[in-house]
């Protein structure tokens, strides 16, 4: 599991190994229903061992109005090619939402 800030908000982004990424307010006593899915690539994710999703970045010009880059997100993760066996890559890929 991995935390960051979510920018310009009072709200923590949590990140899943297995790919779920998930949003919810920054304070105690969060209930479940203030859990909001974010984002979803499980199906992109091998999650065995030290696999699956590692790391989130938010592009530093995310939400600011105006600018084109405003809805991007960087995300890393390991994969397995379904070709390929038992071999293991790594993944970096933008999302604009």
């Amino acid at each position: 599991m991995f935390l960051l800030p979510y920018p310009g908000t009072n709200r923590l982004v949590m990140l899943h190994k297995p790919g779920l990424v998930s949003t919810f307010p920054n304070r105690r006593g969060v209930a479940q229903a203030e859990v909001v899915p974010f984002l979803d690539i499980s199906s992109r994710t091998f999650s065995v061992s030290d696999c699956g999703l590692t790391g989130m970045a938010f592009h530093p010009q995310f939400g600011q109005a105006g600018s084109t880059n405003r809805g991007y997100i960087y995300i890393t993760y390991k994969w397995r090619p379904a070709s390929v066996g038992s071999v293991v890559g790594m993944g970096l890929t933008s999302w604009s939402g």
